[in-house]
């Protein structure tokens, strides 16, 4: 299994196909995370989901997959 850039945070968190909340509304995939995430894992999870979400968004309009990508 190839290394993810949020393993570091593996157990707390979850991405999920779509907004959850208003699953008629979105595409965009929705990070759920855990409520016993230490604060600090939350804080770096947080930043880092925002760019794998943005590089992978990229990489998917250019028609490239990826066996690292969460959605």
């Amino acid at each position: 299994m190839c290394e993810k850039e949020l393993d570091f945070a593996l157990g707390y968190f979850t991405v999920f196909p779509g907004d959850l909340k208003n699953s008629s509304s979105s595409k965009e995939p929705f990070l759920y995370i855990r409520e016993d995430c230490p604060e600090d894992i939350r804080e770096r999870l947080l930043v880092e989901w925002e760019r794998v979400k943005k590089e992978t968004n990229e990489r998917h309009k250019q028609g490239i997959y990826s066996s690292k990508d969460y959605f």
